[in-house]
């Protein structure tokens, strides 16, 4: 194969020290397909043309197959030093996106040799094509909802590396046969040019007759998901005063969609409150039913996006008051601050600075989770896995590492400048990390600030164990067989929601074997075999579990968690009593002191208020899961008979999005109520339901919603979600923009 040869497969071997390509999969196909495409190029330009153009399509095409398998012998080779999971399922991957790209690669190396001239004008030619088609799905994915695209050269483009699992081969398929289709409309065009024969007059017809019918159908077999086709799928389109809303029409009653319009303009409200101004353009969002339905039209199952360039975002909505919809409307708020065409912080408009992007939105969207990120950044640095920032503000450092680390991280640095200097320095400071101008001190400077202030914050031990569980993890690129195994886990899920729970095990078993030493992946796994009654193949897990020295506190507290659970459920109470107890001391988050303590009052009281217990247990840990009415049943009628608290707690948080007031106040009154010693309702667990009856009257438009959220303000404690939550409420309280939905 010449020197062309001999540069395809030093490309090969290259490819075996970048993260994630160098396993055969995904990754890797796009890496050789690319070689494969400078290799057919190089000698479609350099060969001279054959008196036979289907001979020598022949020929071509065996090359390129034979290098295809040199490059996947390259890769197998390298398994010996990198494990590879899914073999098999990456050789598909090779041979849709590789050896899948042969017939395009040929036929644009035939259309180059009709060219008369020389040799540089049918490089030209064939590279500005490849060229060409690249800029093509670049503004596809610029200028369309769908984040994922397909290329005929390279492959495809899978969209956020936050979504590790990656989609069906179905649509690969039906694209790669759309391929095929097109090289076989250029080929016999260009056969008929030279030599007209019948069988290509026969074959022309019907391949673009298939063009036709696949380009027509190009949205529902995946190909191709235009704009107009997603907003066709949603269905659904409603105005706000400065929001467009585009959603899922089948998802959304009316009285969901009346707070969904809501959420939106009380939201942009606030974004104007924080960033002192307004977008000039209109806003527009779109609203997916579900992650699936999602994943399917725009591509990013897990991932909210917001296009900063095209002023619209593609969220699902969880409801009401969603910090997730605060994010990503704080990134289109700064659309005019960015640089370059896509109005983002940026070097000099060209290099995204996504630390200051995603920082700057979360923020704006401040402690959507149990404790806000500057508690979570003080555990981190007291843990030593944070991150360096400076590190985080390059070109490449917020990609390679793991996300959850980053957001916070650069959260909680910006929203510091933000509180500390105010937002008109920060907002001169975004587009092109111009921190120097805007604040008089180097970055370096201003990150030494904001360190020396988070240690003045509280430590608590209990937090540093859930920030090890939250936060020590390895980014995609780092993590062994990320992609097969995100893939296989989700494939496991949905086995399991169809009740094929045979082939679900199977499935979470193959990621054991492919993985043994993952202590949080067998954790996983084990919680969804004790929820479908795989209680013996579950309790091995957690035995393997405790017994690894190198497994954290968190990872121990869960593993104990399981197996008290256990106990629980064959009848055990008093040993799972002790075991809740204890792990609730210790817990680093509310979420996980309210659930434990739960538990443990539960089995505590499992002889003296057995009614009470039952509910709870059926509430918590009932295998199958029992349906919320049947458990807000049976918890009401156990906390009227034993007038245990518990019991209406548990019943409320069940109850809260019902629309009897009178029925939820009750539980409220009942939950508080004041009761024996270890019966009585825990401070967190009374924080909660106050949080559960103001989010009841806040979506019902009850005007007593304002001042209950200032008893949960006035309870919650300082760095917390619920004190974060409040606040923002507190705000829309304060503005005049809260519900008065009938």
């Amino acid at each position: 194969m010449g020197w062309p040869g001999l540069a395809f497969v030093a490309w090969c071997v290259a490819g075996q020290f970048v993260p994630l390509v160098n396993v055969i999969g995904y990754e890797y196909s796009v890496w050789l397909a690319i070689g494969l495409t400078a290799l057919g190029l190089a000698r479609g330009v350099c060969c001279a043309a054959h008196d036979d153009l289907w001979t020598q399509v022949f020929e071509e095409s065996r090359v390129l197959g034979a290098a295809c398998l040199v490059g996947v012998a390259v890769s197998l080779l390298n398994s010996v030093r990198v494990p590879v999971c899914e073999p098999v399922v990456g050789l598909a991957f090779v041979g849709v996106f590789s050896a899948g790209a042969i017939p395009s690669i040929v036929a644009l190396s035939a259309a180059s040799r009709a060219l008369t001239g020389s040799r540089r004008l049918r490089a030209a030619f064939a590279g500005g094509m490849v060229l060409g088609s690249l800029v093509s799905s670049v503004v596809y994915i610029a200028t369309q909802p769908d984040i994922t695209v397909y290329n005929p050269y390279v492959g495809y483009f899978a969209g956020s590396i936050y979504d590790e699992a990656l989609v069906g081969f179905g649509a690969h398929v039906w694209f790669r046969a759309w391929c095929f289709a097109w090289a076989g409309v250029i080929l016999c065009l260009l056969a008929l040019r030279t030599q007209p024969r019948a069988l290509e007059r026969r074959w022309l017809p019907g391949l673009v007759l298939i063009l036709g019918v696949m380009w027509w159908h190009r949205g529902d077999l995946g190909i191709e998901k235009s704009r107009a086709y997603v907003v066709s799928e949603l269905g659904g389109f409603a105005s706000t005063e400065h929001v467009d809303v585009v959603y899922d029409a089948s998802a959304f009653s009316a009285e969901r969609l009346a707070l969904l319009l809501y959420d939106h303009e009380a939201e942009f409200a606030a974004q104007a409150a924080f960033w002192g101004t307004e977008p000039r353009h209109r806003v527009t969002s779109f609203v997916y039913g579900s992650r699936e339905e999602k994943g399917r039209l725009m591509g990013g199952r897990r991932t909210l996006v917001a296009k900063i360039w095209l002023g619209e975002m593609h969220i699902t909505w969880s409801g009401i008051g969603s910090t997730t919809l605060s994010h990503e409307m704080a990134h289109l708020f700064l659309r005019e601050d960015g640089r370059g065409p896509l109005n983002l912080a940026s070097s000099f408009g060209l290099v995204p600075i996504m630390a200051l992007v995603e920082g700057a939105a979360t923020a704006a969207g401040w402690g959507g989770g149990e404790w806000d990120e500057h508690y979570w950044s003080v555990a981190m640095r007291d843990e030593g896995f944070a991150e360096d920032l400076e590190t985080l503000l390059g070109p490449v450092g917020f990609w390679s590492r793991y996300s959850s680390r980053a957001y916070t991280l650069t959260g909680s640095f910006a929203r510091y400048l933000i509180d500390t200097y105010g937002v008109a320095s920060f907002r001169e400071a975004y587009g092109g990390g111009t921190f120097d101008e805007a604040y008089g001190r180097d970055l370096g400077a201003l990150v030494a600030e904001w360190e020396a202030w988070l240690d003045t914050l509280e430590r608590s031990e209990a937090l540093g164990r859930a920030a090890r569980w939250r936060f020590d993890r390895s980014s995609l690129f780092g993590r062994r067989c990320a992609r097969s195994i995100a893939t296989r886990m989700d494939e496991g899920d949905r086995l399991l929601r169809a009740g094929d729970r045979e082939a679900a095990t199977t499935c979470f078993e193959q990621v054991i074997a492919d993985d043994p030493n993952h202590v949080g992946r067998r954790l996983e796994i084990a919680a969804r075999w004790f929820r479908i009654g795989e209680t013996e193949r579950a309790l091995r897990q957690v035995e393997w579990v405790l017994a690894q020295e190198g497994a954290s506190s968190a990872e121990r507290a869960q593993a104990e968690e399981l197996r008290a659970d256990q106990r629980w459920l064959a009848g055990d109470a008093a040993a799972a009593s002790e075991t809740y107890q204890r792990l609730a001391d210790a817990s680093g988050t509310e979420r996980d002191a309210r659930r434990l303590l739960a538990k443990a009052m539960a089995t505590a009281s499992a002889r003296s208020h057995p009614q009470t217990s039952a509910a709870v247990a059926r509430a918590l840990i009932a295998v199958p899961a029992v349906p919320d009415a049947v458990v807000v049943s049976e918890l009401e009628h156990a906390w009227r008979v034993e007038g245990q608290p518990l019991a209406a707690y548990l019943a409320l948080l069940r109850l809260a999005g019902a629309t009897e007031t009178t029925r939820v106040e009750a539980l409220f009154e009942g939950a508080m109520a004041s009761a024996d010693a270890g019966a009585a309702l825990a401070p967190v667990q009374r924080r909660n339901a106050v949080r559960a009856l103001a989010m009841y009257h806040t979506e019902h438009g009850q005007p007593e919603a304002c001042a209950t959220w200032g008893a949960a303000r006035s309870a919650s404690r300082v760095g917390t979600g619920l004190r974060a939550q409040s606040e923002r409420w507190l705000a829309r309280c304060a503005r005049g923009s809260m519900p008065s939905i009938p």
